[in-house]
């Protein structure tokens, strides 16, 4: 009988192998890739363009407002998200990918690749509507 609970133990652990990719992304390694990213600083960056859309705060009520706000509170926040999608496993690679020259030049070039593909979206969005426009047009015509 203990021959056969071992060997149901034995082919349960090689069908049904545990794997590292399910194992949830821990905390520091997120911080790592959010860091490493850009996307820690993502509060940072918030804040400055919120100051530069109010000019009107004082220089006083900036720093006091400045000093209750914490940024690390959008980081509790993002980390699970993070976890919610991507492994340890996801992580540990991006880590090591963002550590290479190329990773470190996507890191640079995103944003502008970013900000021009959504230009380019809403320029191909514009032509898309204006056609759909010119073809209700010829079909109202012909009627």
């Amino acid at each position: 009988m203990n021959k056969n609970i071992l060997a149901a133990l034995i082919l349960t652990v090689v069908i049904f192998p545990t794997s590292a990719s399910s194992e949830p992304a821990s905390r520091s390694s997120i911080e790592k890739l959010m860091s490493v990213t850009g996307a820690g600083h993502a509060g940072v960056q918030m804040l400055g363009q919120m100051k530069k859309m109010m000019p009107g705060i004082s220089k006083e009520l900036w720093d006091k407002f400045r000093a209750e706000v914490k940024v690390e509170e959008l980081t509790d926040q993002v980390v699970p998200i993070y976890q919610k999608h991507l492994t340890q496993e996801d992580v540990d690679a991006m880590n090591k990918f963002y550590a290479t020259s190329t990773g470190k030049k996507l890191i640079t070039v995103m944003p502008a690749i970013m900000q021009e593909s959504r230009i380019a979206g809403q320029r191909w969005g514009q032509g898309v509507a204006y056609k759909l426009i010119q073809m209700q047009q010829a079909k109202s015509k012909q009627k």
